[in-house]
C-alpha cells in the first residue's frame, strides 16, 4: 500500500516503513510520522487534536489490513483495488 503524505509531495510504500505513529510532543499541532528502514522520519500530516490523528493513524491501519486480505488471494486483479492512502485534511 502506497500512503500520499497530505501536501502530496511525497509518498511512502507501507511495506518500507518501520514505524508509523502520533508523537507524544505536540508543538502546535498533531501530527503522525513515519519512520523507514533506513531510519529517516517524515511528518505525513497535521491534526488539531489528538484524537483526529489517532483515528487517521486507526484509518491507516484498517486500510493497510483490507489490501493485505485482498492480496491473499492467489489470483487476483490489481485494478478493482484502491492500494493508495492519501492523508486526509483536518
Amino acid at each position: 500500500m502506497i500512503i500520499v503524505s497530505q501536501d502530496e509531495r511525497h509518498s511512502w510504500n507501507y511495506e518500507n516503513l518501520e514505524e508509523i505513529y502520533v508523537p507524544e510532543e505536540v508543538m502546535e499541532e498533531w501530527c503522525i510520522k513515519v519512520t523507514t528502514l533506513r531510519g529517516d522520519t517524515y511528518a505525513i500530516g497535521y491534526y488539531k487534536t489528538e484524537e483526529r490523528a489517532k483515528e487517521i493513524l486507526q484509518k491507516i491501519i484498517q486500510k493497510y489490513e483490507s489490501t493485505q486480505s485482498k492480496l491473499g488471494n492467489t489470483y487476483i486483479s490489481l485494478e478493482k483495488y484502491d492500494f493508495v492512502y492519501e492523508m486526509p485534511e483536518e
